[in-house]
């Protein structure tokens, strides 16, 4: 096996931010590392105790748009003077590496010295406080006040104020319930992409005239049975007659749609059927389907952590205008991809594309400049 370069970023991120992230990539960059470890460390009387699995969370969402990004749980006292030494060598024999740098916040240097064997480690730099500890104090601030702050992803700002985390007023009431239970049923990636497109189809609700509350909540589960094995997705389907449509029976793509919404009623207790018909539409659409469900499947489109592909900035620009145009020119390129790649487009995509075509608000009098 090959040995890479692999760093440590120890700091509390709570809540990880922007500034993290930057520093994250220098340190990748200027070391030349392969891969980068970031591990949240807790400490008693830093205000992090009691926050440990919502930091993880949060990291994990947000460094899931970054193969390089490794968070890593430790789960050990920092205080211990033996935690880094412990820590080196299991990361060692885990990654067939030597550790070539871990970057620590400045007022932890005093522990530092206190440690086994620093010469485990390559490099030891020194992050100055102010750059991320400075950043996370003026974010709890921020949030404390009911303010959002930039500095946050949207992942991460979501899995924040749905919750009320750092004194913020919580909006979603099932929240503390659903979001533990989603981060174990999803990959990071389908858990940060499952949290923008929450808060994507709440704006977009609140734009259109849709609830805000039920757009954000389908907009958290759309995606609940979407890492499902397809042979336990085509059980339920077919244990709850769900579908007899061949189509989506053979395809995991299609047929998490309307296993989600189920799994929205039985496991998330979700029993408002807005909710759970814009699940079982989100991907596919429906002809006369609610603006409600419009909002969520042109939220799974638009969300902001999407990486760019055709037609992507067309529709986020036209997603401030017209939720039927935006929705129609969406379905219009998943129906272009779809065929380009010589495979079957659901008659049902069809069918909306048809049934949007049809609207006055996409007449050729209202999309022409």
């Amino acid at each position: 096996m090959s040995e890479i370069r692999l760093g440590v970023y120890l700091d509390s991120f709570d809540p990880v931010c922007h500034d993290h992230l930057a520093a994250a990539r220098s340190l990748l960059e200027e070391s030349r590392l392969d891969q980068l470890l970031l591990i949240p460390v807790f400490r008693d009387g830093d205000g992090t105790t009691g926050m440990e699995d919502h930091v993880w969370r949060m990291l994990a969402a947000a460094c899931s748009g970054d193969k390089r990004f490794l968070p890593y749980r430790a789960g050990a006292d920092f205080r211990d003077p033996a935690f880094l030494d412990r820590l080196i060598s299991g990361l060692r024999k885990e990654y067939a590496c030597k550790m070539v740098c871990c970057v620590i916040r400045e007022e932890w240097m005093l522990l530092a010295r206190s440690w086994h064997r620093p010469d485990n480690l390559a490099e030891i730099r020194i992050l100055p406080a102010a750059d991320t500890a400075d950043s996370s104090s003026r974010i709890r601030s921020s949030l404390s006040s009911g303010r959002v702050p930039s500095a946050l992803s949207p992942s991460v700002a979501e899995y924040i104020t749905s919750l009320g985390l750092y004194g913020f007023p919580g909006h979603v009431p099932c929240a503390d319930g659903w979001i533990p239970k989603l981060f174990s049923a999803l990959n990071p990636h389908r858990f940060a992409h499952s949290l923008a497109v929450a808060v994507t189809a709440r704006n977009l609700a609140l734009r259109y005239g849709a609830d805000p509350l039920l757009a954000e909540q389908a907009g958290l589960l759309h995606d609940c049975a979407k890492c499902l094995p397809l042979a336990d997705m085509q059980q339920i389907a077919r244990q709850d007659h769900l579908t007899d449509d061949p189509d989506f029976l053979s395809s995991g793509a299609l047929l998490h749609s309307v296993v989600g919404a189920r799994v929205a009623r039985d496991a998330y207790g979700v029993g408002n059927p807005d909710i759970l018909e814009a699940i079982a539409f989100h991907n596919t659409g429906a002809p006369g389907m609610s603006r409600l469900a419009m909002c969520v499947c042109l939220a799974d489109y638009i969300e902001p952590n999407r990486r760019p592909f055709p037609l992507l900035e067309e529709v986020r620009s036209l997603s401030a205008v017209s939720l039927e145009q935006a929705l129609l020119l969406s379905l219009k390129g998943t129906a272009d991809h779809v065929l380009s790649g010589g495979n079957t487009l659901h008659p049902q995509t069809l069918e909306t594309i048809s049934w949007l075509q049809s609207l006055p608000a996409c007449s050729p009098a209202v999309s022409s400049p």
